[in-house]
């Protein structure tokens, strides 16, 4: 009985892609010698650290943390060495990786690199209960052991392969009849719910937008399109109540 999964989730996924691993990939299926240099220009120039290497002695460290999340950032800051540069300039260490959250290139890019993955659990660890969204994926075996063991070889196939490693807090064994979380769901048998920390984000962000309408600050449409995402979301679940509850004017 299939009973026993592992939910992973990668580490800084998009942050940790390497360039030059990723263009060799590309180049497994493509043989023209235009459209692999286009590619190489799409995938060095849609990172924004050649730019701001240039003018990084212009920017005040706090105020350029404060525009993007530490945690979702393609920059690393150190304030070790400020020996050749302008007192509180960040000091910023330029590798040839990470790609740009939100860009309709980087997800397929993201999607293409973990490929690797896919075909190394499926043929070689030969794992038919195996499932990936991006950089969430799982795998689902009646065997605890083997399971721990999986997790080593795709840890050692992550690292030496894709330069990734799995997230330390996002990588345990649950019981499938406690429900399968996975892409913002919990995954039962028999019927689907949202997650808790998935529902409260979006209520925290639909709030907001809220907020933002009465003030006039947002258009109608606006606060609709996000309706129809909250919509989107919760139709894959066991929520026929859950929307109206959470778009009702207050």
């Amino acid at each position: 009985m299939l009973n026993v999964t592992r939910p992973c989730d990668i580490h800084k996924y998009f942050q940790n892609i390497h360039w030059d691993t990723l263009l060799e990939i590309l180049q497994k299926s493509i043989t023209c010698p235009r459209t692999n240099e286009l590619l190489r220009r799409i995938v060095v120039t849609h990172s924004v650290k050649a730019d701001m290497v240039n003018i990084s002695s212009h920017i005040h460290q706090n105020s350029f943390k404060k525009t993007i999340p530490e945690q979702l950032s393609l920059f690393e800051f150190n304030n070790s060495d400020q020996n050749n540069h302008q007192e509180n300039a960040p000091i910023l260490e330029w590798e040839r990786k990470g790609l740009p959250i939100g860009n309709l290139t980087s997800q397929l890019f993201a999607n293409i690199y973990l490929n690797e993955l896919d075909q190394y659990v499926k043929h070689t660890l030969k794992q038919r209960w195996y499932a990936r969204y991006m950089d969430d994926f799982l795998i689902i075996h009646p065997d605890k052991k083997k399971l721990k063991q999986l997790n080593k070889d795709i840890e050692k196939f992550l690292n030496r392969k894709l330069g990734l490693s799995l997230h330390p807090k996002k990588n345990t064994i649950k019981n499938v009849t406690d429900g399968v979380p996975f892409v913002g769901y919990r995954i039962f048998y028999d019927h689907v719910l949202v997650r808790g920390d998935t529902l409260r984000h979006m209520q925290r962000k639909y709030r907001k937008k809220q907020k933002k309408f009465l003030q006039g600050k947002l258009s109608e449409f606006e606060l609709t399109q996000s309706k129809v995402s909250i919509k989107g979301h919760l139709q894959h679940a066991n929520a026929y109540l859950l929307y109206y509850l959470l778009t009702e004017n207050k």
